[in-house]
């Protein structure tokens, strides 16, 4: 296993590591660039994420995973998401040592199903989170805002002349 030395539970998980016995077995990297990262996402066949119930959303590591066409697993609560998500994620949700253990199991036994979900990831990635998606979006969001406040500046126009006119037939 390849574990980056980031986030609130590197100690606990390094004190597991030694109580396990299973030392030998981790290499522990650095937080490191994102061209270096990419290759070390692509020398994977899984990426694991955050695991806390309280959460239930993703962050960079997830996104960045599902765009090198890796299979997620991590703890992704469907209910946080439906006002913004059509089409959730293909993320191996969970949340347990027992499930965590199960879901990596599952996919290092099933290479096939392993590279359908990467692919899978991949795609719903470039649909919901591409830049054609983000540009599309942000283009619309200008759109409304420039919109309004031709709205918003007409109306004051209009305001404004009222006031002019009632000034005037006040003379």
């Amino acid at each position: 296993s390849v574990l980056c030395r980031w986030g609130r539970d590197v100690r606990a998980s390094e004190a597991m590591i030694d109580e396990l016995g299973i030392k030998s077995h981790v290499v522990w990297k650095a937080p490191m660039h994102k061209i270096r990262l990419r290759d070390h996402y692509q020398a994977c066949d899984v990426v694991l994420d955050q695991f806390h119930e309280a959460v239930g959303t993703f962050g960079t590591v997830t996104a960045e995973g599902l765009s090198c066409a890796l299979p997620v697993i991590m703890y992704f609560n469907p209910a946080v998401h439906e006002w913004c998500l059509p089409e959730m994620p293909p993320i191996q949700s969970a949340l347990t040592e027992e499930e965590i253990a199960s879901r990596l199991s599952e996919l290092a036994m099933d290479a096939p199903r392993r590279h359908a979900i990467g692919r899978a990831s991949r795609e719903w990635i470039i649909r919901w989170h591409g830049w054609e998606r983000c540009a599309r979006d942000h283009q619309r969001l200008h759109r409304d805002v420039l919109s309004r406040s031709e709205e918003h500046t007409s109306e004051l126009q209009s305001r404004q002349y009222l006031v002019c006119r009632l000034l005037l037939e006040k003379k």
